[in-house]
């Protein structure tokens, strides 16, 4: 009887100075069972180089490039691996054991399904598990669910086939953050997603993460959100979902951008990057805006 070959998958790791983390990342990747693992470290221009020592070989490997963000180094490592599915792990991030193995199982169901979304947990700084409210399971239409919000909150949730991802180009560098959310939206808008409620990975929570910076995050998620609107202005349901998602990330990215305004004014941060909040929250959202101008005007008045 002949045994069927194992399913080959690249694990794409984008590292950016942050090689505290990359070992764990690395090992979680290489102790998937079930599949071939490739692991394909892309350094985006760390200061030092990143070094994989002795490690380094036929299943794991560095390539670098000089600093241009998170999506063109994932695209960079989509393009230099050789594996049938494709997997990206973000360097402070973990794999959780046999998570790629659940993912390759639904799409083993689904043959016309370019990716399988499993859920994640979370875990601090040193990689303990951290209490969180769980993700919910998406179960009907993953584009309208998108709509209303990004349910993936880290990209070791998804593997992918390699050759449905690239008919979609990858990650689209002109989108300064976000642009997984970009290409989540892309794919499930055509139906071709399957959701499954498997833990797949370890989500890992910490100062440095790019989703601590409000200004950033806001203008980013809202601008992808409103690539959308030709695709759901003619539906109902859809266009219900777009708005819903409008005033989830608003109020997402809102509450951290007001923080980031009583830091410049607590003297944490510099004025400049206040200002610049305080623009951004008032052209993003207005409502939040006005509230927070109305409660300082209130804790001015009891001083009075």
């Amino acid at each position: 009887m002949t045994t069927a070959p194992l399913p080959t998958v690249s694990v794409v790791i984008p590292c950016y100075n942050q090689a505290q983390y990359l070992p764990e990342a690395v090992e979680s990747a290489l102790a998937q069972a079930g599949c071939r693992i490739e692991v394909v470290v892309v350094d985006d221009g760390s200061e030092p180089p990143i070094s994989l020592g002795r490690r380094s070989g036929e299943r794991l490997r560095c390539i670098r490039q000089p600093n241009r963000g998170v999506s063109a180094a994932r695209n960079m490592g989509l393009q230099a691996s050789a594996g049938e599915y494709v997997v990206f792990l973000d360097a402070d991030d973990r794999l959780a054991e046999h998570g790629v193995g659940a993912g390759l199982e639904r799409l083993a169901r689904h043959a016309d399904a370019v990716c399988a979304i499993g859920l994640c947990r979370v875990i601090d700084h040193d990689g303990r598990p951290r209490p969180f409210k769980q993700q919910s399971f998406v179960d009907d239409d993953a584009f309208r669910a998108l709509l209303r919000g990004n349910f993936v909150w880290m990209p070791a949730q998804v593997v992918y086939r390699r050759s449905a991802l690239l008919r979609y180009g990858g990650f689209d560098t002109h989108v300064p953050a976000c642009a997984d959310y970009d290409l989540y939206l892309r794919i499930a808008r055509s139906g071709a997603v399957v959701c499954h409620a498997a833990v797949v990975a370890e989500y890992r929570h910490h100062a440095a993460n790019m989703s601590g910076n409000g200004v950033l995050m806001l203008r980013s998620a809202i601008a992808v959100l409103e690539r959308q609107w030709p695709h759901v202005r003619h539906r109902q349901d859809y266009r219900k979902a777009y708005a819903a998602g409008s005033r989830f990330w608003r109020e997402f990215y809102g509450d951290r951008v007001v923080e980031e305004i009583r830091a410049g004014v607590r003297g944490r941060s510099s004025v400049r990057r206040a200002a610049r909040a305080a623009l951004t929250l008032l052209l993003y959202a207005p409502d939040m805006a006005a509230l927070h101008l109305f409660r300082k005007l209130r804790v001015i008045a009891r001083r009075a």
